[in-house]
This record gives structure tokens, C-alpha cells and sequence, in this order.
């Protein structure tokens, strides 16, 4: 009888998980309702409420809170705009006001916000720092590359109790800086009597900053019984991760940000204002990945970081000091240089663990004294090299000189990629290093991979000669389209008609008959 009436019951069960008309969804426990709502767009989120009463307040205890409304106000110009921004902080105002969950483990806002809107922005911060937010995000880039309304983010608001839970840090078109004593250059006696002061502080006072002019006429301080601090990114001793693009940061506060963090293992700052010269030091830095992109103004980089494992550049030359990386096993260095110069090579050569190198160059015209002068050039040796990566810009074609010789610098090398951008046609020349054949073997290259290939003569005298300098290759590809690195990675173009694309591929696959027996032929 108990068996018949286990078989009843499984039966009841069964038929009621299938039925359609059945809303299971709703019977969930908040908690696992409240993660499904967190994964939607904030509008999103808050349509479900009208499904039913069940559903009506789920929204308000959403842990994540993501508020973008780029795409509608790039579609607005002139005029427009005002109303939209006051559209959309007032929706913010109203979505935090009626927010009562305990806990927000994201927040993030993607619109076009400057120091207008400073007092909102300050106010949905504290509300995020409040509920122990652990990822930060503003992005607030609009296009004005003039830095002169940029919002300031408010470092020095928060006390570092506060500020503990947030292990990744986003901000776009912000204005971070340091206050300490930045502002007064002007003075001439200092005296500090029964106070609180920190190193950084100390050592910040002999140095100087921006922002400057409204202290500029204080010539003498005496501070007694007083609290002096300088707040940078003090507070964020959490962080794990750091993103500032187009931002205006200053060197002091950039190298604080190593001395407080302690836990920091990605750091990625992109189009940064009076930024000049660049330290990344402190005891037992986790730092593993670190990014410099487009900071005009940078001319110095110096690391000292025990755990860096990837390290990106891009922008001007520069003077780089590598000290004190022996994980450091990837290098992305893309400034504009020919080549890249002997100190640069020197300096890349010397880090032990370097298995990946990328670097861009451009030519120079083959009838110069710089010309001659690359071409003769001898790379130290990367002894551990097995990656490298070109990008050469090339307006006309001079051939890639110096490049036989980087590649004897790589005994070790198994992968090469070449990408060429947009340059000008000339089928009459012909390039003298490449035309020959190789004077010393690759070893152990096994894949070779060309992008920007035209089918030209020089072209084709490229593929050959690599095929044959690399006595084991297995793969070669040829891409019809380039390949380039930006500040935001490596992107894809076509800017050739198909026509013309299948032109090219066509004059590609003469390569077949140059190729081993054990290697293939990819074509793109």
C-alpha cells in the first residue's frame, strides 16, 4: 500500500512539472531571483516588475547595477543632449533612492557625465561604497579630448575601512590626483609640529604638482595637532585590478598607487594626461599585468616588479628601465621608432624569462645614411625568445631592413608574425635583404604568419625567403588584410575591395610550389 501510494506521488509531481501553465520560475527563493534580475539590464530589470506582484520589489535588491545609456545619447547631438543627460541622472537618482538591498557587488555607469553632474556622481559613489562594492566602473568618455570639464573622482572622500570591499577599480574620463600639498608651491618655510604624517606625504612635499593656483600665495604654514594626508588611491588598498583611460593623472599619484595598493595584479591606464614619468615600484608587488597606452606626455618608464608577467607599451619613444622582473615573460612595445633603437634592444634583451616579443617599427627611405645604418645594425641575443611579432608601418616599401639580423638575435624562435599596413605599390623595387637567400637558419620557427600580404614582388620574396630560412616549418598564413594594435588590442581591417582581395589571394598561391612536403599553406 505504501508503494502504491510513492507511485501516486511521484506520478502528482511529474505531471506538475509538466505543466506549461505552471509559473515554477516564481516559486524560486528570493535569493535565486535576485541573481537571475542582477544579470539584466537595468531597464530590464525593472519591466519584469509588472509580471506580478511576486516580481514587483525583486528589482530593488539587485546586487548588480549597471547603468549605460551610451548608445542613446550617441544617437542625439547638439541640443539634445542636455536633456538626455538630465534624463538619465535622474533615472540613477530614482533607481539608488528605491534600491533597499543590504549588498552591491557591481556598480558601473557608461555615459557622457562631467564636472556638471560632480555632485550626483559623488552621491551614487558613496551609495556604491555603502552596499561594499567590490567592481567600480565609470565611464564617462565624451569625445572631448580637451581634458578641461573632466569629472574629478573623489579619492580623498573615503577613509580606507570604507573603501576595502572595492577589488576592481574603472574610470573613464576622470580627473584623479593627490591633494597632500600638491597645490602649495609656493612656500617657503613649512613647519609641522604633533602631527600624523605619512612617508608618502612627507616625500610628496618636495615635490611639485598641478593645481596649484588656488594656494599659490601661501608662502609660510605651521600646522600643529593636525591630521595631514595624502589620499590618492590610499583608501583602495583592496584593489586587484585598475583601469583609468583618459584620464588626467599625475606621476605622484600613478606611484603611490604601487605603495598602497598591495594586492594589485592588473593595471591598465590608457590616454593619461601629465603623466611624465612613470614608476612602478614597491615591496613585493603582485602586479602581473601592466599597460601603458597612448600618455603623450610620458617619457620615462621604470619597473621593479617581481611577478610582472606581461608588460604593454604604446606611444612615443621613450627611456624604459626593467629591473628586477624575472617573471616578466611577455612584451608588447609598440612605440614609434625605426626599428627599435639600441638601448630599447638592450634593455628587452636583459630580461631572462622574455619567451614573447611584439614591437612596432617603421621603415625609412633606402637612400639615407639611417638606412645603411639599421641595416648594419646587430641585435643582442634573446636567448629565450620564442615569439615575435612585427607590425611594420610602411608608406612606401624600403624593404624591412634589419630584419635578418633580429632574427639571428632569436635562436630559439618557434612562431613569427609580420603584419604590414597600408603603403604604397611599387612593383619595380625590389628589397636587397630579403632577395637573397638567408644567411643563417632558423632552427626551431615552426609557424610563420603574414598580414597586409599584396602579392607583390616583394612580397612574394618575403614569403620565400622566411620559407626557407626556417628549415621546420609546419604552417605559413597569409592574410590579405592587416592586422594592427591599438590601445585597446589587436583589430582586424579590410580596406581593399573583394576583387582585389581575390587578386591577391590568387598571386598567394604561387607559395605552394616553395613550400616543403611537411608544410602547409593557409591562405585568408
Amino acid at each position: 500500500m505504501q508503494n502504491k501510494r510513492v507511485g501516486i506521488s511521484r506520478k502528482k509531481r511529474k505531471c506538475q512539472r509538466q505543466d506549461p501553465s505552471k509559473d515554477w520560475i516564481s516559486d524560486l527563493p528570493d535569493e535565486i531571483l535576485i541573481d537571475i534580475v542582477s544579470l539584466l539590464p537595468m531597464k530590464e530589470a525593472f519591466n519584469i516588475s509588472i509580471l506580478s506582484k511576486r516580481w514587483r520589489h525583486i528589482w530593488r535588491s539587485t546586487v548588480i547595477l549597471k547603468f549605460d545609456g551610451s548608445n542613446k545619447l550617441l544617437s542625439s547631438t547638439g541640443n539634445k543632449r542636455s536633456p538626455q543627460r538630465l534624463a538619465f541622472v535622474t533615472w540613477v537618482d530614482r533607481v539608488l533612492d528605491s534600491h533597499y538591498g543590504s549588498v552591491v557587488t557591481e556598480f558601473s555607469v557608461c555615459y557622457a557625465l562631467n564636472k556638471r553632474a560632480a555632485c550626483h556622481i559623488n552621491q551614487w559613489i558613496s551609495f556604491a561604497v555603502g552596499k561594499k562594492v567590490q567592481r567600480l566602473e565609470l565611464k564617462l568618455e565624451d569625445g572631448d579630448s580637451s581634458f578641461s570639464g573632466l569629472y574629478t573622482f573623489p579619492s580623498s572622500k573615503f577613509r580606507a575601512e570604507e573603501a576595502s570591499s572595492i577589488k576592481h577599480l574603472a574610470l573613464n574620463a576622470c580627473r584623479v590626483y593627490s591633494p597632500g600639498f600638491d597645490s602649495f608651491r609656493s612656500l617657503i618655510t613649512l613647519s609641522l609640529d604633533h602631527v600624523v604624517l605619512t612617508d608618502i606625504v612627507f616625500n610628496n612635499i618636495f615635490l611639485n604638482c598641478y593645481r596649484a593656483e588656488e594656494a599659490s600665495s601661501i608662502k609660510h604654514l605651521a600646522l600643529n595637532a593636525c591630521r595631514v594626508y595624502s589620499p590618492g588611491f590610499d583608501s583602495f588598498r583592496s584593489l586587484i585590478t585598475l583601469s583609468l583611460d583618459h584620464v588626467v593623472l599625475t606621476d605622484i599619484v600613478f606611484n603611490n598607487i604601487f605603495l598602497n595598493c598591495s594586492h594589485l595584479e592588473h593595471v591598465s591606464v590608457v590616454g593619461a594626461k601629465k603623466l611624465v614619468n612613470a614608476r612602478v615600484v614597491g615591496p613585493n608587488l603582485p602586479l602581473k599585468h601592466l599597460k601603458l597606452s597612448v600618455c603623450r606626455q610620458l617619457e620615462s618608464i621604470e619597473i621593479r616588479a617581481m611577478n610582472l608577467v606581461i608588460f604593454i607599451y604604446g606611444g612615443k619613444p621613450i627611456n624604459l628601465f626593467l629591473r628586477n622582473v624575472p617573471m616578466l615573460r611577455a612584451i608588447q612595445f609598440f612605440a614609434s621608432d625605426v626599428m627599435i633603437n639600441d638601448t630599447i634592444a638592450s634593455t628587452l634583451s636583459q630580461v631572462v624569462s622574455l619567451e614573447t616579443l611584439a614591437l612596432f617599427c617603421k621603415n625609412v627611405w633606402n637612400v639615407t645614411e639611417e638606412y645603411l645604418e639599421i641595416k648594419s645594425r646587430v641585435f643582442p641575443t634573446f636567448s629565450k625568445l620564442k615569439v615575435l611579432v612585427l607590425t611594420v608601418k610602411t608608406f612606401f616599401w624600403s624593404g624591412y631592413i634589419g630584419f635578418p639580423s633580429l632574427l639571428r638575435a632569436c635562436p630559439l624562435l618557434q612562431r613569427l608574425g609580420m603584419h604590414f599596413d597600408f603603403r604604397c605599390l611599387d612593383p619595380e623595387f625590389r628589397s636587397d635583404e630579403t632577395r637573397t637567400s638567408p644567411e643563417s637558419r632558423c632552427q626551431f620557427l615552426k609557424e610563420v604568419e603574414l598580414s597586409g600580404f599584396l602579392g607583390q614582388t616583394y612580397d612574394i620574396e618575403l614569403a620565400v625567403y622566411l620559407v626557407k630560412a626556417a628549415v621546420v616549418l609546419e604552417k605559413m598564413t597569409i592574410r590579405s588584410y592587416y592586422r594592427f594594435f591599438g590601445a585597446r588590442g589587436w583589430r582586424d581591417c579590410e580596406i581593399l575591395e573583394p576583387e582585389e582581395m581575390e587578386m591577391i589571394r590568387e598571386r598567394a598561391a604561387q607559395l605552394h610550389k616553395e613550400m616543403p612536403p611537411t608544410a602547409k599553406l593557409v591562405i585568408l
